[in-house]
């Protein structure tokens, strides 16, 4: 059975592929776990709203993306498209206890990811095994963005 993550990872490639059969697709199966599975850490289920379009599951998932049990918080950003322009994204971070890691449900580019994971054990120092970090991005600069890249999205995340 797939995690709900990895779901959320193909419904994202398959939005930035453009390809409407592979999206359908993606959102089909991200619909069929969450009918079996809710995700329980509010940052998934808040990545979850983004997808979901069958209300009886939006109902379901709503109180678990509000739910505030871990610590969060979120910044502004300024990032550059790769036409030069700049662009004002939110990022969302959120500290899930008991779980562990870095994850994100954004395509990234393998310098954002590391950037993402050195920021986190940086500024979790050891308490690193005990909180599970999960982060988002948001703005309109992302909807047209193929994926995240550029080390420097690491300075924000810490």
């Amino acid at each position: 059975m797939p995690e709900i993550t990895d779901l959320l990872r193909n419904a994202s490639a398959a939005k930035a592929s453009g390809d409407s059969d592979r999206l359908d697709s993606a959102l089909g199966a991200l619909h069929r776990q969450l009918r079996v599975e809710l995700p329980q850490d509010s940052l998934v289920a808040a990545s979850c709203l983004n997808w979901v379009t069958l209300p009886e599951l939006r109902a379901e998932i709503e109180p678990l993306a509000r739910s505030v049990e871990s610590r969060h918080a979120s910044v502004f950003v300024l990032v550059t498209t790769p036409e030069g322009h700049g662009e004002l994204l939110e990022l969302l971070v959120d500290l899930a206890p008991g779980s562990t890691g870095v994850w994100c449900p954004h395509v990234l580019s393998r310098d954002a990811e590391l950037a993402a994971q050195l920021a986190a054990a940086v500024a979790l120092g050891g308490e690193l095994e005990r909180w599970g970090v999960r982060w988002q991005v948001k703005g309109e600069a992302l909807a047209s963005a193929s994926r995240l890249r550029g080390s420097s999205l690491g300075l924000a995340l810490s």
